[in-house]
């Protein structure tokens, strides 16, 4: 089952931003989550959604909020129209 479109551009954020800090998905996944990293690898397939919790902790593990990662996906959705 496809993503929305609304999920996809969501995980897209989290992968633009753990990689503008300089993180990547393993360590998103250990450190962060407290996940195996194949959780973080299948929503970075688009295959899953991103929980609002692990949207929460990722935010808080990145020194960001929320709402930061809404506005990233919401600049893909300007710079990538479908």
């Amino acid at each position: 089952m496809a993503l929305d479109e609304t999920s996809t551009r969501i995980n897209r954020a989290v992968r633009a931003e753990i990689s503008r800090q300089g993180i990547d998905g393993k360590t998103l996944a250990v450190k962060c989550l407290k996940r195996n990293p194949s959780y973080v690898y299948n929503r970075f397939r688009l295959a899953k959604p991103f929980s609002t919790r692990d949207l929460s902790m990722i935010a808080d593990f990145l020194g960001i909020t929320t709402n930061d990662i809404f506005r990233s996906a919401n600049f893909d959705a300007e710079i990538h129209p479908q």
